[in-house]
């Protein structure tokens, strides 16, 4: 197997190629996520997929914790997206996005309440420090909470996750 650690729009690689091409968290960390997504397109075989995630904008947790939002990340995050604005990028390039779809209560959403929970009540986040145990269960309460808002407005979820085909 070959692992390349440069840009995939600076890698010369054969059109066509790839069945699929997975992206978790990458797309907010571009500089030009269109021209990623254009070059993905170049690279999928006939019917090849483009699977993504990313942070959602319009989640409950931004609404609640706004500039604590763990989803910011300022300035490693350049580009930050909610279900509109994720259609009218993928309008642009030539594929055919079959389903924006949301991620309710992974581990990875848990996460992010934690630390947006930190981020609020003491200001900082350290990645590496486990998080207080009265930290997790407000967490847990969160996340209940937003999956029983969720039912009646599922854009209010942590994560978009889009499945595209060429």
């Amino acid at each position: 197997m070959t692992i390349n650690n440069d840009q995939i729009t600076d890698i010369s690689l054969s059109h066509n190629s790839f069945d699929a091409i997975i992206m978790n968290h990458v797309l907010e960390h571009l500089l030009n996520p269109l021209e990623v997504i254009n070059k993905c397109h170049q690279l999928l075989k006939p019917n090849g997929q483009l699977i993504f995630t990313t942070p959602n904008t319009q989640s409950l947790t931004h609404k609640v914790f706004r500039r604590a939002w763990r989803g910011l990340e300022p300035p490693r995050h350049l580009y930050l997206f909610n279900i509109s604005s994720l259609r009218k990028l993928m309008e642009k390039s030539d594929f055919l996005a079959e389903k924006v779809s949301i991620d309710t209560f992974s581990a990875e959403a848990q996460y992010t309440v934690a630390a947006s929970m930190e981020l609020r009540d003491q200001k900082k986040h350290n990645a590496t420090k486990p998080f207080s145990i009265q930290i997790v269960l407000k967490a847990i309460l969160f996340q209940f909470s937003r999956l029983i808002i969720s039912m009646a407005n599922y854009r209010l979820n942590e994560f978009l996750i889009l499945k595209a085909f060429k």
